[in-house]
């Protein structure tokens, strides 16, 4: 009975697959329009749903610093598609089931919601969000889908048992940098692989010179590395002599690192390294020696042997006022007058963006035009910059295309942002500790840079929302101080414990 049961099954089962796998084959076959894309797409969520429905947030955060795309055009990232099916089931399910809840912090909520009509509002008068000859579409579409992934990462909270293993693919996500530059370097047999991996990634190795090769991927991923040895251990872990093997690993993801030829990569690790050493305490510890003694002596190893090192190294040193080879040395100073340059004229234009901003979208004529003379030496090498409005200053990529608004409703989240990161770090579980002190030292540290150095606002504000979003997750909430008596020690005494707010009409103390 059993087996004729399990072959009518096999039967039905199959006779379902073939006419599906013809379908399939079929639409592949013909070119991709919007009916097969969305026939495929359909076709694709029927068949993981039992996936998505139950692992949609893990997804979301495992791919949320992934250097990977989605495989058809235009390639967002992955954790874009992954944001909108999580977000998206999170509010069926809230509306669907009683039981279900979802964490909603106004403080950080409201600002980027403010942030959102901010840039609809711009966007509808200042040409529309492109199509045609406009272009400047695709950041409106990074901005937006950074905010849609704030409210997906902080919608559901991370299962306690889970926490360590979620913050560590949070951030070791970041590592798969790494790949574009190992398949451009495998060959052109592996090159299938770019259209799941970010080949931006790879641009530099590509256009690089035999004197200057830079391993974009391969920086950004020793970087990753970094920020994960840190997370887990701290400044005082990876201090700890005893487990010396922590420090060495360390030194040597921070050497990879410098391959990719980035002055950023230096700074932002030591603002990084700094803030988790300040969070910690440590300053007021013996660590401090030991972190002193151990910044010295990799400085005086750097400063001895810098001129051997190879030229994209020596690049992203040229931070330092150390003596490097003669050409790294013109390459960065140029890169540094350039953008000196780019601010000189932007600056003074910013009272005539000042109630109104400029928005993204730009003509395509005029930036072919404007490149087109920039290659014939007609116009500065600047010049195709201020068209596409990429002017390598943070506060700048916000307040000319957004106006003051902008910048009002993006610095009420950043400060909101804050708070919500310093009060899981003073009053969270103890358990999450280092992660806590990790996710508001880097948060202090990308602010600090892209306030001060350098910064995108399209592309980094992903960052930001990640952060804040991914801490709420993963601390229930907002933590807070409530004092609880103790008969043990008297009623005046307190003590610290954290209360999570994980419902719609919650809001912070």
């Amino acid at each position: 009975m059993t087996d004729g049961i399990a072959w009518r099954r096999g039967l039905l089962a199959f006779g379902l697959s073939v006419p599906l796998a013809f379908g399939v084959g079929y639409l592949l076959a013909m070119p991709l329009d919007i009916f097969s894309f969305a026939m495929l797409g359909s076709l694709a969520l029927l068949i993981t749903s039992p996936i998505l429905l139950r692992w949609h947030h893990a997804l979301l955060i495992c791919t949320w610093n992934a250097a990977v795309v989605f495989p058809l055009s235009p390639q967002p990232q992955i954790w874009v598609v992954f944001a909108g099916i999580s977000l998206g089931i999170s509010l069926l399910n809230y509306i669907v089931s009683k039981k279900s809840k979802l964490l909603f912090i106004p403080s950080v909520s409201l600002p980027l919601l403010l942030l959102g009509a901010v840039m609809v509002v711009t966007g509808r008068l200042t040409g529309g969000f492109g199509g045609g000859d406009m272009w400047g579409q695709k950041r409106y579409f990074s901005a937006f889908t950074a905010i849609v992934g704030f409210f997906a990462l902080s919608a559901q909270v991370i299962p306690k048992d889970r926490r360590m293993l979620f913050a560590g693919l949070f951030f070791g996500s970041m590592i798969t940098s790494v790949i574009p530059d190992l398949v451009y370097l495998a060959g052109p047999a592996f090159y299938f692989l770019f259209s799941i991996f970010q080949v931006d990634l790879a641009s530099a190795q590509v256009s690089s010179t035999d004197q200057l090769v830079r391993y974009t991927g391969i920086g950004f991923g020793g970087q990753a590395a970094c920020l994960l040895l840190m997370m887990y251990y701290g400044i005082r872990g990876l201090c700890d002599l005893a487990k010396w093997w922590r420090l060495f690993l360390f030194l040597v993801c921070l050497g990879l690192s410098l391959l990719g030829g980035y002055r950023s990569v230096v700074v932002t690790t030591a603002l990084v390294s700094l803030a988790v050493f300040f969070y910690e305490g440590l300053y007021k510890t013996r660590y401090a020696f030991i972190f002193l003694l151990v910044g010295a002596m990799a400085l005086a190893l750097v400063v001895g042997f810098a001129d051997r090192m190879p030229l994209s190294i020596q690049r992203s040193l040229t931070v330092l006022p150390i003596e490097l080879d003669p050409s790294v040395e013109r390459d960065a100073a140029g890169t540094s007058d350039w953008r000196w340059q780019i601010w000189k004229v932007m600056i003074p234009q910013i009272p005539r963006y000042l109630w109104l901003g400029k928005g993204y979208a730009f003509s395509a004529t005029d930036s072919y035009l404007t490149i087109e003379a920039t290659n014939r030496g007609l116009a500065p090498s600047y010049e195709a910059i201020f068209v596409s409005g990429n002017y390598h200053s943070g506060p700048l990529t916000l307040i000319i295309p957004f106006g003051i608004f902008g910048v009002i409703s993006f610095g009420w989240f950043c400060v909101s942002g804050f708070r919500v990161l310093y009060r899981n770090y003073r009053f969270g579980d103890t358990k999450v500790k280092k992660v806590n002190i990790f996710l508001i030292s880097y948060y202090s540290a990308r602010l600090l840079f892209f306030l001060s150095i350098y910064g995108q606002f399209d592309q980094d504000l992903f960052i930001f929302t990640g952060l804040v979003g991914f801490s709420i997750a993963l601390n229930g909430g907002v933590a807070r101080r409530k004092p609880v008596a103790d008969d043990s020690i008297g009623d005046e005494a307190a003590v610290e414990h954290i209360s999570a707010i994980p419902s719609m009409a919650s809001a912070e103390s």
